[in-house]
């Protein structure tokens, strides 16, 4: 049967490793909220890009078009 010496070190110990666990998750929680800061300022900024290309698109598309046109009147 264990001394309660043996019990205190090992309930000693159960808690150092609970807290060191817990100091971790802690960690682990803040990276995934940093990285999904990331994610969210980089979609952003993709979607910023999307729209400005899809602007350019839009306006070679109405260049084009009106070029069709000013041709097929000639």
């Amino acid at each position: 049967m264990a001394s309660i010496t043996e019990i205190f070190i090992t309930s000693a110990d159960i808690a150092k490793y609970m807290r060191e666990t817990s100091d971790f998750s802690e960690q682990i929680k803040n990276r995934a909220i940093e990285s999904k800061e990331i994610i969210n300022t980089t979609s952003s900024v993709l979607d910023n890009y999307v729209a400005s290309i899809e602007e350019s698109v839009n306006k070679v598309n109405a260049l084009a078009l009106n070029a069709t046109i000013e041709a097929a009147r000639a």
